[in-house]
């Protein structure tokens, strides 16, 4: 008798995990995401397989993030960049992801985290300090 998926750890882990994960393919296709995405930004599986990554980031973050996705084609084991992502009802959250590929595999792993509130700070400070 097989193991179901809901036996494996691994996938426990993946759908219970509160940050946003996802498995890309080397062109930046999303393979796999989990449940977090639509809690953070309203976008199911259902929308979210298929497509490029890059589909989901702010148009004026998209060039520096396509940069980052790229260099782990082209021999990067590591990315680490934040962007803002465009939810489903067309608002902004600012992400950090972290993005990571073994040598030798075609998969792409990204954790990302929601840093709104911290950008947003950062922000302020920043005009303060002005």
């Amino acid at each position: 008798m097989g193991r179901g998926i809901d036996a494996d750890p691994r996938a426990r882990f993946f759908e219970a995990a509160r940050d946003l994960l996802c498995v890309l393919d080397a062109e930046g296709v999303v393979l796999h995401g989990n449940p977090s995405w639509r809690r953070l930004l309203g976008i199911g599986s259902e929308q979210l397989i298929g497509q490029t990554l890059s589909g989901l980031v702010h148009p004026a973050d998209r060039e520096t993030f396509d940069a980052h996705l790229a260099s782990l084609r082209f021999g990067a084991r590591r990315a680490r960049l934040e962007a803002r992502f465009v939810g489903a009802e067309g608002r902004s959250r600012w992400m950090g992801f972290s993005f990571a590929r073994e040598p030798g595999s075609a998969e792409i792993h990204g954790v990302g985290r929601d840093i709104t509130d911290r950008r947003v700070l950062y922000e302020v400070a920043r005009g303060i300090l002005r």
